[in-house]
């Protein structure tokens, strides 16, 4: 079919067919913008969608969790979720650090533990 001098593959009966088909589809794009300004009115991030002030880590406002505790031998932050240890002092080390770094005796004078040896002098 010619259509101002033009072919036309659709033919005027499928004509309206097509238009119902785009009247469904900026319904639901409208549908979609408002769920979108719904979920924005709730808080959520324009960025990478996230609610309730959970961010992707590539969010330009994604924040790294705070460190709890700094490593005594690294000086790394020990953040939630990695093993450590704490001796009397108050110090804390990664379980890492401390089998990687320390010998048996500097661990033992990390920990603040006294070796003694015992001598049975009674004849």
């Amino acid at each position: 079919m010619y259509v101002d001098g033009a072919w036309s593959p659709y033919d005027e009966s499928s004509m309206g067919h097509r238009n119902e088909k785009y009247v469904d589809y900026t319904r639901n794009v409208k549908k979609c913008g408002d769920e979108y300004e719904e979920r924005r009115k709730k808080g959520m991030c324009p960025y990478c969608h996230g609610m309730g002030g959970k961010h992707d880590p590539r969010c330009p406002y994604f924040e790294p969790p705070k460190a709890k505790y700094r490593c005594a031998l690294c000086g790394e932050g020990i953040y939630p979720h990695e093993e450590y240890i704490e001796n009397e002092s108050g110090k804390h080390a990664h379980l890492k650090c401390v089998c990687e770094t320390l010998t048996s005796s500097e661990l033992l004078d990390w920990l603040d533990v006294d070796v003694e040896q015992y001598w049975d002098w009674e004849d």
